[in-house]
């Protein structure tokens, strides 16, 4: 299912694109700004390692490889974000690659958003919205603009 929503709440696995906006403070970055602050004891931001290897080496391309170890660094250190890498979430990423035509990283968000049984965050793309319409995928997503 896909969501347009400029509210999120609860516990959600995060795109690189979404964290990138965050970064950049883009009006869609201040929508993750907003939900950060807004999390509750129990709630969590889930990341998978593929998304961390992917936004470091964007951070990197863009701000230089010291912009991107610290702001990487500093959010690795939020009590709210725990970040998943297992061999079952990678064979899951796998057959969500093998089905899907959108690059590893965004099938290992799902694969892990898949596993938790809680929604994916992205940014609305058009490769990812034109494969969604092809074939859904078994977890909610929802996809900010």
């Amino acid at each position: 299912m896909s969501v347009d929503t400029q509210n999120l709440s609860g516990s959600l696995v995060l795109d690189t694109s979404i964290l990138l906006e965050y970064f950049g403070a883009t009006p869609l970055g201040k929508i993750v700004k907003e939900y950060f602050a807004s999390l509750r004891p129990t709630d969590k931001v889930h990341l998978h390692l593929h998304t961390i290897s992917e936004l470091f080496y964007l951070l990197c391309r863009i701000k230089g490889r010291a912009f991107a170890s610290s702001k990487l660094n500093e959010m690795l250190e939020l009590n709210f974000i725990t970040v998943h890498n297992s061999t079952s979430l990678a064979f899951s990423a796998g057959e969500l690659k093998c089905a899907h035509s959108i690059s590893l990283a965004d099938c290992s968000c799902l694969a892990t958003a898949e596993f938790l049984g809680i929604p994916a965050v992205f940014r609305r793309e058009k490769e990812l919205e034109h494969d969604l319409s092809r074939r859904p995928f078994r977890t909610r997503v929802i996809l900010l603009a």
